[in-house]
């Protein structure tokens, strides 16, 4: 079953960026074997780029000693915003 039919929600497009941001951080997890990068990669396949980043602004201390994914999160989802929950990181 996936998410469409079990919650109603319709899959939305997603920008150019948000593929890249899907793309590299299956590369960063090739196992999918963080939860919490699994359901970010979900939220922005089914379009809720929103849902992402107020998962990365709840749980995103996880990624601390992961600066890979908060580059790519920094970079493809919230388009080198200054309002992110990295703000001193690079």
């Amino acid at each position: 079953m996936n998410i469409e039919d079990a919650f109603g929600l319709p899959k939305k497009e997603i920008t150019e960026n948000q593929k890249t941001l899907v793309s590299r951080l299956r590369e960063l997890d090739p196992g999918s074997s963080d939860r919490l990068i699994q359901k970010i990669i979900k939220s922005v396949e089914m379009g809720y780029a929103d849902s992402a980043k107020t998962l990365c602004w709840n749980e995103g201390d996880k990624f601390r000693n992961q600066p890979e994914v908060i580059k790519a999160l920094k970079t493809y989802l919230f388009d080198r915003e200054e309002n992110n929950p990295w703000p001193g990181k690079k």
